[in-house]
């Protein structure tokens, strides 16, 4: 199980993001984005095996061929649900049937903070705009933190108040929008989980 993930700016053959093989992975609250593929299956490439993606978001990553979001080779058992799949490029999905619109997937823009490219890509800021519609959108049985239906997403679920990527004991804020230079220092959330020597107290 790999859970509150993003997988960004990668490349390979096929699989530009993830390449799966008699794999049995479950993909839960994540984010594959700007990842491509020279063939096929920019975010993710599974053949073979069973994989699940839930409550995740793919978008903008680009294949040569086979789909540039998730593609599905020699009859692997892909099952994808929550998930908002949108702008790859040249589809969402290939060797398998479009999920859009059954068990809560969707495709839509996930408004993320900043995707800029002059910020490409250790900068980007992948939490949710406050007017995302991937807010409260995932599983109603999975919960955030606060005790909402989950966002779909890395920063959604149980777990998203346990994200410290830089391991300076302070928890990233996992609550949509910019962060609260006010309110959230004193709950103890990081303003940068990338750097260390940024904390409540000492640059936040």
């Amino acid at each position: 199980i790999v859970s509150n993930f993003i997988i960004a700016d990668n490349s390979g053959d096929d699989g530009g993001g993830a390449r799966l093989y008699e794999a049995d992975v479950t993909f839960t609250q994540g984010v594959f984005t700007r990842n491509e593929a020279r063939e096929a299956g920019g975010g993710v490439h599974i053949a073979v095996g069973a994989t699940r993606i839930e409550q995740s978001i793919v978008a903008s990553n680009l294949a040569g061929e086979g789909g540039g979001g998730v593609h599905e080779y020699m009859e692997a058992d892909i099952a994808v649900s929550w998930t908002d799949s949108v702008a790859n490029s040249p589809a969402d999905y290939s060797g398998m049937v479009d999920p859009t619109g059954v068990d809560g997937n969707v495709s839509v823009s996930p408004e993320f903070l900043d995707i800029d490219v002059a910020d490409w890509p250790l900068d980007w800021d992948l939490h949710l705009s406050t007017g995302s519609p991937l807010i409260d959108a995932g599983n109603p049985s999975v919960l955030d933190p606060d005790s909402s239906t989950s966002d779909i997403g890395a920063y959604g679920g149980s777990n998203a108040d346990t994200w410290d990527l830089d391991h300076d004991g302070w928890y990233e804020w996992w609550q949509p929008g910019p962060y609260d230079h006010v309110t959230y220092p004193a709950q103890g959330w990081d303003c940068d989980d990338g750097d260390d020597t940024v904390y409540p107290g000492q640059g936040c």
